[in-house]
């Protein structure tokens, strides 16, 4: 199955196929079953079924970044196969939170939600 040039534009050169099994291990990985992950991003089984099988052409980016959410991953996870190493993700939150301090965000709140993801 090959990509539409829509879904390429979106996802590049990517197999569809390799991005369902690498959403499929990652679910595995965080404990849902298809249904669980799909009450949880508010899609239907069928449809995590599907996109696990590699059966969409061009899955929705935001389905995508949910269901990364859920499973604690990253998009570029995902679709590379590799994710920012966690030690760095934390500086990487830290500093981000910083600059959004700098620029008059309420800091106290975003370094609370930090700690709650570590």
């Amino acid at each position: 199955m090959s990509l539409t040039k829509e879904a390429a534009k979106e996802w590049g050169d990517f197999d569809v196929r390799v991005i369902g099994r690498r959403l499929r291990e990652n679910r595995e990985r965080s404990g849902k079953t298809q249904g669980e992950a799909a009450q949880a991003v508010n899609v239907s089984k069928d449809l995590i079924w599907r996109l696990e099988a590699g059966r969409i052409a061009s899955p929705s980016l935001l389905i995508v970044l949910r269901l990364a959410q859920l499973y604690d991953c990253s998009v570029d996870e995902l679709a590379l196969g590799r994710g920012v190493a966690p030690e760095l993700s934390k500086d990487i939150s830290r500093e981000a939170i910083k600059l959004l301090g700098q620029a008059g965000m309420n800091l106290t709140r975003l370094s609370s939600i930090l700690d709650r993801t570590e």
